[in-house]
């Protein structure tokens, strides 16, 4: 119990020093916005992953770099750029102007495979012609 206390504690911490951050980086509040340029950069995390976009990648770079300088003291950030990306364990496909395609197949593929094989005695547990009456 102890440990998942620890865990909470720690990812509220986490919150609010990086909402604190994006606030005095000029973002606002929830889904950080902010217009860079002229065009809206978008920043969305998941506890300690974040999502960032915004059409020059210069600006990406820049507010990543900015993020970098506080919190990439402990673990060296790994970024993916371009039309295919992955965030936590979906592909987000940018391939058609102005649409967005997301799959989590890989993520399934991946699982199903670490499945362990199903025998054939495992299939004839069940009476399959009731089991979905």
């Amino acid at each position: 119990m102890y440990v998942s206390l620890w865990h909470l504690q720690a990812a509220m911490l986490f919150w609010k020093s990086l909402t604190a951050k994006f606030v005095s980086m000029g973002f606002v509040k929830c889904v950080q916005t902010k217009v860079i340029g002229g065009r809206q950069c978008t920043i969305l995390w998941h506890v300690d992953d974040i999502k960032e976009s915004h059409v020059d990648s210069k600006v990406v770079s820049e507010v990543l770099g900015e993020l970098e300088k506080e919190y990439g003291k402990e673990a060296p950030r790994t970024v993916s750029c371009g039309k295919r990306r992955n965030y936590l364990v979906m592909v987000l496909d940018y391939s058609t102007r102005g649409a967005v395609q997301i799959s989590m197949y890989d993520y399934i593929k991946n699982m199903l495979a670490e499945l362990p094989p199903v025998t054939d005695v495992e299939l004839r547990t069940h009476n399959h012609s009731t089991f979905l009456r």
